[in-house]
């Protein structure tokens, strides 16, 4: 489908479906804000993500009003695999916990309620496997698929396991309010989770790659910011700084 046969389909169901809001919050909040549409939803979108490795099949539920920031996390080059040397990207949702009346950064001890939400490569068939070829990675024959995974899960990982540092950066937006950024990069990234199915190649269709362009969909300031060929997760974050869209906010050292 082309593009101009996507945009008109998605606007009938914009102007037709009630429940369009729920099924594709993002496209749905693109065409309230280019037509200048105040009225609300008739539904709020129920942002549910489920996991795929880890403990396949629990289901981690977002209220994008309950989260406090959302976060460029970058794991230290190293670890085991020859992959790990390059280091790694992702993004962290801290959320409050339900029974906080108030989003404050007190909700960063609420671990059990935040997400991180990751690029990674899938082998052809959309199942993950833990031997995956390097060599097909590097030819574009595994797809890119979004994982969620537990804040636990990911800092045993990287902390323990693999003996690496997490850095987390706090984005920030000029343009929009806070709760606009927040609430425009969860909607798109609850479409990618449910839909997109894109091409991974170690070199240049990356996890820096994949979440750029993802971030750049609600981040207006990112828009200029072009990523030259083998571009890697700290430079991201330079770069984000450099754009005035990240804040080195938080750091967690491995275990040695």
């Amino acid at each position: 489908m082309s593009p101009a046969e996507s945009f008109a389909v998605n606007m009938e169901y914009f102007l037709l479906d009630p429940e369009f809001a729920c099924r594709r919050p993002a496209v749905s909040s693109y065409f309230r804000q280019l037509f200048g549409v105040e009225d609300q939803p008739q539904c709020e979108p129920r942002l549910m993500f489920y996991t795929i490795v880890e403990q396949p099949g629990k289901w981690m539920k977002v209220d994008w009003k309950k989260v406090y920031g959302v976060f460029l996390a970058v794991a230290d080059p190293g670890g085991e695999s020859l992959l790990g040397r390059w280091g790694h990207a992702s993004l962290l949702i801290v959320q409050c916990a339900p029974h906080r009346e108030v989003v404050s950064e007190e909700c960063w001890n609420d671990q059990e309620h935040h997400v991180f939400l990751d690029y990674h490569s899938n082998p052809l068939g959309y199942e993950f496997q833990k031997d995956m070829s390097i060599s097909d990675g590097l030819f574009g024959r595994h797809l890119a698929q979004l994982h969620p995974f537990t804040y636990a899960n990911r800092v045993q990982y990287y902390l323990e396991r693999e003996k690496r540092g997490l850095t987390f950066f706090e984005l920030r937006s000029e343009v929009k309010s806070h709760a606009e950024m927040v609430r425009d990069i969860l909607y798109f990234m609850f479409e990618s989770f449910l839909a997109y199915r894109g091409t991974w190649n170690h070199l240049n269709k990356n996890c820096v790659t994949h979440l750029h362009e993802s971030l750049q969909s609600s981040l207006p300031e990112l828009q200029a910011v072009t990523l030259m060929p083998l571009t890697t997760p700290l430079e991201l974050a330079k770069r984000y700084q450099e754009a005035g869209v990240a804040v080195p906010t938080v750091r967690l050292e491995p275990d040695l």
